[in-house]
């Protein structure tokens, strides 16, 4: 069900809507809507050719990327973690088979502070919530927005890929200034693609 604009005014209440109805889904059919979703992700052409792609490891309800990253182990793609470096800052660390992962943030797991940090070509985010603009909505610390915007002052341009669940879905998010758009945001159900225009 998506939520209409006189349901919400804000984006704490549309996150709260949204986290409800990702919560609500039965374990076993967030895994089989994670494989799915991780089918439609694996398909698309840029991962193919990638230099070395970020992606995450699930918290609670999230979209579970995990046969993604082992997809891309088997090709030897290169991978790329979130890593916290302070409560703003967050960057992506190399991530190979095997590594040893150490407690992180919010519950998440990371590489270790030695891991070499790169500027991946290609970021799958987790999200809270999503509209068709293209527009996320995360836990409302920036983390990936700020992340992004320091791969764009380094003139780099990575594809960013947003996976959820087709529950999902609002109608609208409102977005500041701030915020990073989608190119593509992938659900068990479709693959959705945006072109929107970068700023400087």
């Amino acid at each position: 069900m998506i939520a209409s604009p006189t349901d919400v005014s804000t984006k704490a209440g549309l996150r709260a809507q949204a986290q409800a109805r990702r919560d609500a889904i039965d374990a076993v059919e967030r895994r089989i809507s994670s494989e799915a979703i991780a089918e439609r992700v694996t398909s698309l052409a840029p991962l193919a050719g990638a230099a070395v792609f970020a992606t995450y490891l699930p918290i609670r309800s999230e979209v579970d990327p995990r046969s993604i990253i082992a997809w891309a182990f088997a090709r030897d793609i290169p991978i790329a973690l979130p890593s916290m470096v302070d409560e703003t800052t967050m960057v992506f660390r190399r991530h190979r088979s095997g590594d040893v992962l150490v407690a992180s943030r919010f519950g998440t797991q990371a590489p270790r502070d030695a891991a070499d940090v790169v500027d991946p070509d290609v970021v799958i985010a987790p999200m809270i919530g999503f509209d068709r603009a293209g527009m996320r909505l995360g836990h409302g610390r920036g983390f990936y927005d700020r992340a992004v915007a320091v791969l764009r002052a380094k003139g780099r341009r990575p594809l960013l890929v947003g996976l959820a669940f087709s529950a999902q879905e609002v109608a609208s998010i409102p977005a500041d200034p701030h915020d990073v758009a989608m190119d593509y945001i992938i659900t068990e159900r479709e693959t959705l693609h945006f072109v929107h225009a970068v700023k400087g």
